[in-house]
C-alpha cells in the first residue's frame, strides 16, 4: 500500500486499512495463524510509527490499524506527489488455489478514514481526515497450480550403495502418489541423473516424507537418454525429486547425499540383488592367467604382479598369477577360457583404457522349504587393457605425481576393485572414481580408504554365507583344507602305530572327528 498527496504540507498521521482476501487461498483467521506479516516502508520505519494490530471481523476480511505512536516528539512523514510505500503485507498462499482475491476494500473502514496533519509535530487533536480517499483497483494475480516439491531436510549420514542403506527425505508437496527420486549417476561422474528408481527401491512416499534404498544398479537409464541397457549406481551429489504429476524440485544444498562406496548388484528375475564373492575352480581366491599378447611387455607384467601382491596384502586374499607346468607366466593363446580369468591387451577398447568383464552366476537351493537364490562372482572376470590409453601414454610408476600420463598401477587396482565387487563413486580422490586422470598423485589405497573398506565388507559378507554343499563354491579368503601326513611321509597302512595328520593352511579353524581343533591331530 502506497500513500501520496497533491497538496502541500501534508504529513501522514495514520489510519485504518481493510483488506479482502479469498478464504480458499488464505484460510480463515489468517491474522492468528502465523501466515501473515505486515511491515512499514522505509520512510515509515521510525520508532514513532506503530503497527497496532490486525483483526478479523469476518471470514474474508482483515483490518489493520497503524499510525503514529505516543511520545513527546511527534514526527510524522511528509508526503508528496510521488507515492511512498507505506505498508507491505505478506501472506502464505495455499498452492492448490488459483486466485488470491486480495484487494483493499473500497468502503470506508469502520474506525475512520486515514488521517493527516499539516505539521510534523502536530498534537493528536490537530489531525484531519483526508478529503478524498482513492482506492486504486488491485492488480489481479493468478497463482498457477504448481506443486513443486520442496526438500526441507535430508538424512546426512554417509551412505553405501547396493547394501540396503536407506535415505529419508522430508519436505513439502511430494504428493501422496509415488513419484520418483533421481540420484547422480556414478558411472559418468555425476554428469547425469539416474532416470528414476526401480520399484523395489521405494519404501515410503507421502506428501511430506520419502524413504528410498540407495541403489547401485538402476535399469531405467539416464535423464539425458544415453542409450545403455542400465544406468549403473548412485553417486554423491544432489538428489532430485519428481512428483507423480511431473513437478520437479529446485536443487539446493539441502539435497546433497554422500555415498562412500558402491557394491555391485545384478538383476535376477526382475529383482536386483547383491552379488557375493566366492572361490571356484582354483585353490586361490582369484587366479589370473596372462594372454600371449603380453608376452613381450615385461613392464606391464611386473606392475600387474605387484598390484596383485599388493591387493593380497591389503585384503588378506590370495590374488595370484598362474604359471603353466613349466613355470611360464605367459602361455595362454585364447582370450576367453572357461573358468579362467584372462588378462590380455585389447586395442579395440573404445572409451576405456582398461575394462573388466563382470559375469555372475546364480545358484538356487531349498532352505526350510524356501527357494533361495545366491548371485556370486564367477571366474572369467577378464581384464582387458589398451596398449596405450586414448590421447596419452601409460605411466608405470607405483607412486608419485602424474605428469600428463595415465597411471597403469592405479587403473589396474581400479579394475581389481570391480572384480571384488566395487562400483564407481563420484570422488576424484578415490580409487573407484569412474574416470582415469592424467594429473594429481597416483592413488594407492590403504586401510583407511573407502575402496578397501568396501572390499573387506564384501569378503566378510561372503564368509557369512553358508554356501550350499556340492555347489563348488567356497567362501573367498578361506582356504580349502588339505590333510597330509606330518613329516612329508608317504601314505601307508597303519599297523597299530600312531601317525600325525597335518592340516593346512595355518590360521584357519579346524575341526577333527576326534573333537580336536588344533592344526594337527594324532591318529
Amino acid at each position: 500500500m502506497c500513500v501520496h498527496t497533491n497538496q502541500s504540507n501534508v504529513y501522514f498521521d495514520g489510519g485504518h486499512i481493510r483488506v479482502l482476501y479469498d478464504t480458499s487461498v488464505f484460510k480463515p483467521n489468517i491474522a492468528n495463524t502465523g501466515f501473515f506479516n505486515a511491515t512499514f516502508g522505509s520512510d515509515f520505519q521510525t520508532d514513532n510509527y506503530c503497527f497496532y494490530g490486525s483483526y478479523n471481523f469476518s471470514a474474508n476480511t482483515l483490518d489493520i490499524t497503524a499510525g503514529i505512536n505516543y511520545g513527546y516528539t511527534l514526527q510524522r512523514v511528509l508526503l508528496d506527489t510521488v507515492p511512498k510505500p507505506f505498508l507491505h503485507l505478506a501472506f502464505a498462499v495455499n498452492p492448490d488455489s488459483i486466485s488470491h482475491g486480495v484487494a483493499f476494500q473500497t468502503l470506508t473502514a469502520p474506525y475512520g478514514n486515514p488521517t493527516y496533519a499539516t505539521s510534523s509535530n502536530a498534537q493528536f487533536n490537530q489531525y484531519h481526515d483526508f478529503d478524498t480517499i482513492i482506492h486504486l483497483p488491485s492488480d489481479i494475480f493468478t497463482f498457477p497450480n504448481i506443486l513443486n516439491p520442496i526438500i526441507l531436510e535430508m538424512d546426512s549420514t554417509p551412505k553405501i550403495a547396493g547394501v540396503g542403506d536407506t535415505l529419508t527425505i522430508r519436505g513439502l508437496n511430494f504428493g501422496d502418489t509415488k513419484g520418483d527420486v533421481f540420484f547422480k549417476a556414478a558411472d559418468n561422474g555425476g554428469q547425469s541423473y539416474l532416470l528414476g528408481l526401480d520399484d523395489q527401491y521405494h519404501l515410503q512416499w507421502n506428501d511430506t516424507l520419502i524413504k528410498v534404498i540407495v541403489p547401485s544398479l538402476v535399469y531405467k537409464g539416464y535423464d539425458n537418454n544415453i542409450g545403455k541397457p542400465y544406468s549403473g549406481g548412485a553417486g554423491s551429489g544432489n538428489v532430485k525429486i519428481q512428483t507423480y504429476g511431473g513437478d520437479t524440485n529446485l536443487i539446493n544444498n539441502t539435497s546433497f547425499v554422500s555415498i562412500k562406496y558402491s557394491i555391485s548388484n545384478a538383476k535376477i528375475n526382475n529383482n536386483i540383488k547383491r552379488i557375493y564373492l566366492a572361490r571356484q575352480h582354483c585353490d586361490y581366491d582369484f587366479q589370473y592367467t596372462l594372454h600371449r599378447s603380453l608376452e613381450h611387455d615385461s613392464i606391464k607384467i611386473s606392475v600387474i604382479d605387484t598390484a596383485l601382491r599388493f591387493g593380497s596384502s591389503i585384503t588378506g586374499l590370495s590374488l595370484q598369477l598362474e604359471h603353466d607346468s613349466n613355470g611360464n607366466l605367459v602361455f595362454e593363446d585364447s582370450i576367453t577360457v572357461p573358468s579362467k580369468n584372462i588378462i590380455c591387451l585389447d586395442s579395440t577398447l573404445l572409451n576405456a583404457a582398461m575394462s573388466t568383464r563382470k559375469p555372475f552366476g546364480v545358484i538356487s537351493y531349498n532352505s526350510n522349504n524356501i527357494i533361495d537364490t545366491l548371485p556370486f562372482r564367477k571366474t572369467e572376470s577378464n581384464i582387458r587393457i589398451k596398449p596405450q590409453p586414448n590421447n596419452g601414454t601409460w605411466c608405470y610408476n607405483l607412486s608419485g605425481t602424474l605428469n600428463n600420463q595415465f597411471s597403469f598401477y592405479q587403473a589396474f587396482l581400479h579394475e581389481l576393485g570391480h572384480v571384488l565387487l566395487l562400483g564407481h563413486v563420484i570422488n576424484e580422490n578415490e580409487l573407484m572414481y569412474y574416470g582415469i586422470k592424467s594429473h594429481g598423485d597416483i592413488i594407492v589405497p590403504d586401510t583407511s580408504s573407502w575402496a578397501v573398506k568396501g572390499v573387506l565388507a564384501n569378503i566378510e559378507a561372503s564368509r557369512n554365507i553358508n554356501w550350499p554343499a556340492n555347489s563348488g563354491l567356497y567362501p573367498i579368503g578361506v582356504r580349502k583344507p588339505t590333510i597330509t601326513i606330518a613329516g612329508n611321509k608317504p601314505p601307508y597302512i597303519c599297523n597299530d602305530s600312531a601317525i600325525t595328520l597335518q592340516a593346512t593352511p595355518s590360521g584357519e579353524q579346524f575341526s577333527w572327528s576326534t573333537g580336536a581343533t588344533s592344526p594337527s591331530s594324532t591318529a
